[in-house]
This record gives C-alpha cells, structure tokens and sequence, in this order.
C-alpha cells in the first residue's frame, strides 16, 4: 500500500513538472462544476488565467477561468454541460496544445 501511494505522488510529481495538474476534486453546484486540481502559484499559475481541462487520455474538454489559486492547487468552474471528470487533469493554457482563444466566461467549451 505505501509503495503504491509513494509511486502515485511519484507521478503526480512528473505530471507537475510538465505543467499538468491532476483533478482531485469535483463538486456539482447549481451554477456548475466546482473542480480542484493540483496546480498552484508554485507552479506560476495566477488567479484569471486559462487552463484547459484534459481527459484521462488528454484530450482537450474545455478550458476556463481559474478562480482561485493556492500555493499547491487551484479552483476553477465549469459549466455542468461539460464532461469533467475527477481522473482528467488541469493544464495551464498552451497555443501549441489549444487552438482556442476563449472569452474568460468559465464554460469555454471549445478547444
């Protein structure tokens, strides 16, 4: 058990240092989707910015607003039409990943 919880930080580790961040948490709330995921200021990530939120294979599923941020997380929303799930991840946004531009509403659907 122990290895496998010091393989996964492991892991969570390298993710980080690419600029991936892992969704660990996700809440229904009447205007959306709350969601939680380990990028933070320590990883230059500021409140306001862009991220795209990847699948568990990354591939793109929306990009929104962070609304929060922490030294080691952030908190962003999505809207609940958008199919976000708790094993997707969280990457700042990148031109070369993502073709969209985005308007900063928080439910930016297309990327």
């Amino acid at each position: 058990l122990f290895s496998s919880w010091r393989n996964s930080r492991r892991e969570e580790r390298r993710l980080r240092g690419q600029g991936f961040g892992v969704i660990y948490k996700l809440a229904r709330r009447k205007d959306g989707w709350e969601l939680t995921a380990g990028l933070g200021t320590a990883d230059g990530v500021k409140a306001g910015e862009q991220v795209v939120l990847l699948s568990r294979d990354l591939a793109p599923v929306a990009a929104t607003r962070v609304l929060s941020v922490h030294p080691d997380y952030l908190t962003a929303k999505v809207g609940l039409e958008v199919a976000v799930k708790p094993d997707g991840y969280v990457v700042r946004n990148d031109p070369e990943r993502s073709s969209s531009s985005g308007t900063g509403n928080g439910s930016e659907a297309g990327c």
